[in-house]
């Protein structure tokens, strides 16, 4: 009886596990969330935790402008990606991307940066704590 208690207690954590690892999210950026720069990114980093197909990005100023960039919808699913980012003003940005990853699962969050060439430089996180999944 007690095996059949360890047996099955080990196959609800191995299911447990696999379903919170299910999605696909963002392991890190740079610029990273939060983060306050002195000077302008050249470009967009995003390292995703597997390999994605980037289906959507966009930056928007603090006024909700959108800045214009090369972006294009990913073919192909890699867990690396750089796009390029014209040259920015000082300002407060909000990035929005969405993702479909090995899962079929859309992913979509968003996380901030700002450009401020008077202010103290932080790094910011790591990946944005918020999130939204669409089934």
């Amino acid at each position: 009886m007690k095996a059949l208690f360890v047996t099955l207690m080990a196959g609800s954590l191995l299911t447990f596990a696999s379903i919170a690892s299910a999605h696909t999210d963002l392991a890190n950026s740079a610029p990273g969330n939060g983060a306050v720069m002195n000077d302008a990114p050249e470009e967009m980093e995003l390292h995703f935790t597997e390999a994605v197909r980037l289906l959507k990005f966009s930056i928007t100023g603090a006024d909700g402008a959108q800045v214009e960039t090369t972006f294009k919808p990913a073919a192909d699913a890699v867990d690396h990606f750089a796009i390029p980012l014209p040259s920015l003003a000082e300002d407060s940005y909000t990035v929005h991307w969405s993702a479909m990853g090995g899962d079929d699962h859309l992913v979509e969050k968003t996380f901030t940066f700002t450009i401020d060439a008077d202010a103290q430089e932080t790094e910011g996180a790591a990946a944005p704590a918020a999130s939204s999944h669409a089934h």
